[in-house]
């Protein structure tokens, strides 16, 4: 039966977006699949697992010809993928990745020293009895260099190594999906860039000098 089924991997699967497209894969009935939920974090990923795989039971039916596996992912550590990319092939061959779904994402955020005074007010707002008490740091979104480059890495450039490692792995029929924000979308650029990402003949070489330009920038 193995054989005859369809492998999927989800990455950063184990809450949000990620779980949700786990979820409607696990319970469709169209084709029998076997779904990878990845993460990076194996506690969380556990548990997301079972919370599913209790959802598909309590389906019944025609989804339980679906297999829910779990695996150990860190898209942003090169060996990780790497290693996940050998079991897929021990486990199912050279050629049998279906699906790809790349959502692991997020926006880093960087712990500064808080305003006293800000702080200071905040808490007496929160708890009012108890004004004097006076959080040491918060955490704000900031743009500088090093929080650019490791958006960027974390959002842009490990879904290219993903991909990467995945595309001599998967059948021809195989399909490829990036979940993206709705902060790329092209409307919100202007100049050139809009022209430039639709280009036919944009290649990935040209991708990265976009995106280490918007670094150094």
């Amino acid at each position: 039966m193995s054989d005859d089924r369809l492998v999927a991997v989800v990455t950063g699967a184990n809450r949000g977006i990620g779980k949700a497209i786990v979820r409607h894969l696990l319970l469709q009935t169209e084709k029998p699949l076997i779904v990878y939920l990845t993460a990076r974090n194996m506690d969380r990923g556990q548990a997301a697992f079972d919370e599913l795989r209790r959802e598909q039971l309590r389906g019944g039916g025609d989804a339980l010809h679906n297999e829910l596996r779990l695996h150990q992912l860190d898209v942003l550590d090169i060996d990780s993928i790497q290693t996940f990319i050998d079991y897929l092939t021990l486990m199912h061959g050279e050629q049998s990745i279906d699906v790809l779904v790349n959502n692991a994402g997020g926006v880093v955020k960087r712990a500064l020293p808080a305003d006293p005074q800000t702080a200071a007010t905040r808490a007496a707002a929160a708890s009012p009895a108890a004004p004097e008490t006076t959080p040491e740091t918060t955490v704000v979104r900031t743009c500088d260099a090093d929080t650019a480059f490791k958006t960027v890495h974390m959002n842009y450039f490990s879904a290219v190594n993903m991909t990467s490692w995945a595309l001599p792995h998967m059948r021809r029929h195989g399909r490829v999906v990036f979940m993206v924000t709705a902060l790329a979308h092209l409307g919100i650029f202007s100049g050139d860039l809009p022209r430039v990402l639709t280009s036919d003949e944009l290649n990935l070489n040209g991708l990265h000098i976009i995106e280490n330009g918007f670094i150094s920038s």
